[in-house]
Formats: structure tokens, sequence, C-alpha cells
């Protein structure tokens, strides 16, 4: 009897497990090629699990192929609610034969993948209000992936998106709230609750936070005055990079009572470093700053980043002055093949400085 009863109560069980992982796979969407966009005979969400694998160009192309019709499965792959909890849990503990048969759960590498593909897909933007909603959820451990991906650049979202990006400054997760921040800063312009916000962000023991913080406080220009004394007090932080991003803030925020010498003083004592961010901001805040043109040649020679491409531009502003440049960025022409940023940047230069050698130029690569 005790062993019918044993066996009675396993079958529930298993039973019981079965119907879960049912509902749950159900609830998420897996299992049914009706419910999300097929390419090449793999849903949508099966593709997602081949991003990180050396199938990723084919996950990229079928992404591409899906487009829009793919957002709902991205989105959904972020909903880290408690039933993706649990069926991670069920899962783990499945042998590998059953675990064969089931989706795989949501995992990091899943936020990840999913934020990517966003971020490829030029119309992101139209999945960024569903996104956002997802923010709500303060146990979602796919908060600091969302915030990634919602770094649109459409000022039309702001009022649909932004409200949940601000909950998420005070997130426990440093990466989070640095997210946050740096998604704030491509939102178009803030309300005074959001810049509140971020002010007391500057105030954070995280660099990343205080660094995502001021940038995006730079950005809102005059509306964030407010939030002058405690980029001031930033200019004096233990980490380079908080200084110079407060500097830079103190200096797009502007208005009366600007602390020209403190920004100044800053961002020169990190020039000096060889800092190719603090060369490029002194230029803008001092021109005239003894030495500028050779610390512009340095990040001009030197550095790896789209900084030297601006580092050009600046210089061309002397006009034939400048020739010394010439033969640097007819160089830096050749080794940026490809990168039509740069191309157009070190163009544009040249023109400035010596209009024949940049007319020579477009007639030997008429592809350029």
């Amino acid at each position: 009897m005790k062993q019918r009863k044993a066996i009675l109560i396993i079958a529930a069980a298993v039973c019981l497990v079965n119907v879960v992982i049912i509902a749950i796979q159900i609830q998420r969407g897996f299992g049914s090629h009706a419910a999300m966009p097929v390419y090449q005979g793999r849903t949508a969400r099966e593709w997602l699990d081949q991003v990180f694998t050396t199938n990723q160009a084919a996950a990229f192309t079928a992404f591409k192929a899906m487009g829009t019709n793919a957002f709902p499965v991205l989105v959904r792959a972020m909903n880290d609610s408690q039933w993706d909890r649990i069926y991670g849990s069920m899962y783990s503990n499945m042998p590998v034969a059953i675990q064969k048969r089931m989706a795989v759960p949501n995992s990091r590498t899943t936020w990840s993948a999913a934020q990517l593909m966003l971020v490829n897909e030029p119309r992101s933007f139209e999945a960024a209000p569903d996104l956002a909603r997802l923010l709500r959820n303060k146990h979602n451990r796919a908060r600091q992936y969302i915030l990634w991906a919602l770094q649109v650049r459409s000022v039309a979202l702001s009022a649909k998106v932004t409200p949940f990006v601000i909950e998420c400054v005070n997130d426990p997760d440093p990466r989070t709230r640095a997210a946050a921040g740096a998604a704030l800063a491509r939102l178009g312009p803030l309300s005074d609750a959001a810049i509140t916000n971020l002010a007391a962000a500057l105030h954070d023991s995280s660099t990343e936070v205080k660094m995502a913080a001021a940038v995006t406080l730079g950005r809102n220009g005059p509306a964030a005055r407010f939030a002058a004394p405690d980029l001031k007090a930033l200019l004096h932080d233990s980490s380079s990079d908080v200084r110079i991003q407060a500097a830079v803030a103190l200096w797009q925020i502007g208005g009366e009572g600007l602390p020209i010498e403190a920004i100044t003083k800053t961002l020169a004592a990190e020039a000096r470093k060889n800092s190719g961010i603090a060369i490029v901001q002194l230029y803008r805040v001092a021109p005239d700053y003894p030495g500028m043109r050779s610390m512009l040649m340095y990040v001009l020679r030197t550095d790896r980043t789209t900084l030297r491409p601006i580092a050009a531009l600046d210089l061309s502003s002397s006009g034939e002055d400048a020739k010394e440049v010439v033969p640097i960025i007819l160089d830096l022409l050749e080794q940026s093949r490809g990168d039509s940023y740069s191309n157009t940047q070190y163009l544009q230069a040249l023109e400035k400085i010596d209009p024949q050698a940049a007319q020579k130029y477009k007639h030997d690569h008429p592809e350029r």
C-alpha cells in the first residue's frame, strides 16, 4: 500500500512538472513555429540561441530578414519573469536527454544576444516602449541589457521611455545604474525630475555611474545648470575619467558663473598626460592654450579611436598654416578605407588645409 502510494505521488509530481513546463513554454511562446517568425526552418527564438555560436553570421542574416517581425520575440527574451526563473531551475535539474527536447532557458547570453540584435536593427526604436515597460520589474536581471538596447536616437520616444529609465538610476547594480545614465543621454531633453536623479547619481560610488551621469547632464546643456555645483566637486574626483567628463559637462552647461579656469586647469592637467579626450576637449574650451597644436598632433599620430579625425578637423582650422599635417592625413585616408565616417572627416580637413591635395586625392581615388 505504501509503495503504491509512493508511486502515485511520484507520478503526480512528474505530471505536475510536465504541466508547469508546458505552461511556461506556451507562456514564453516556445515550441510553436506559428507563434513567431521563421527563417529557413528555424524560429526567431532558435536563431537567437545561435547568435554567440559559430553560426553567428547566419543569425545576423536571419534577424535582418525577419526585421520588425522578430521584435516581440526579442522583447519576450528580455522578460525575466518569475516563470522564467522557475523554468530555468527545472531545466538545470533535468537529465540531458530531456533538456535536448526543451527550449533553452533565458540567461545572460540570451539577453546579450537580444540586445545585440536590437542595437543592429535600424528600426529598433519601434520596440522601445515595450522594452521600457519591462524595466518596471525591479527584479528583472535583464535590466542592464534592456537599457543598452534602449539607446535609440529618437526624441519622440522620450516621453514613453524616460520615466521607466529614470527608475533604474537607483538600481542596486552599478552596471545597471551606468546603463540608465547612458540611455538617458540618448533620449533627448530631460525633465527636471530626471536631471535631479542624475545630479544625485554624481555622488555614486561607481566611477561608471558618475561618468554616465556627467555625460548625460552635459548633453542637456543649460537645463542642467542646477547640477553645476555637484559637477564642480567632481573636478577633484580620484578618477581622471570622471574629472574629464565633469569638466566637459560644465563647459556644455555654460551660463553665468562658469568656472572656466577650473575647467581649463582640469583638462590641461589630463592633456599633459596624453589623454586624447582631454586634448580635444581642451581645444574647445581654450583653443589658444600653449602647446595646443603639438597635443592635437599627438592625437592625430597615435590615437586609435574616433578622436583622430576630430583632431584632424581641429588642426585644419589653421588652414594653410597646418600643411605639415597633410602627409599624415593622406596616410590616414589610406588606412581608413571602408570607414566612411573617418574618410569624410579627413577629406574635409584636407580641403581646408590644402585644396589642391584634396582635389588630387579625389581624382586618384574616384571610388572614395
